[in-house]
């Protein structure tokens, strides 16, 4: 399976940081397309699987999925 890896520093304290990765892999975007998004198990462990559906541009409905893995370090989110 594909992945994708992008780091990047926060400036914001560790539990922060930690809450507003909690909140992307819980709470659907309606504004960008999201009709429902939800974590197995919640609240999201390493393992755990997101599942997005969207809608699509041509208007069909389309699941997303991506699995949690744990990152090293402090508020640096990889």
């Amino acid at each position: 399976m594909p992945s994708t890896h992008h780091a990047t520093h926060l400036d914001v304290p560790p539990q922060r940081a930690f809450d507003a990765c909690l909140r992307l892999l819980t709470d659907a975007d309606p504004r960008r397309g999201m009709l429902s998004r939800c974590c197995d198990p919640d609240p999201p462990v390493e393992g755990s699987m997101i599942v997005t559906t969207i809608r699509a541009r041509d208007g069909e409905e389309k699941q997303l999925r991506a699995s949690v893995a744990t990152s090293a370090g402090g508020s640096r989110v990889t």
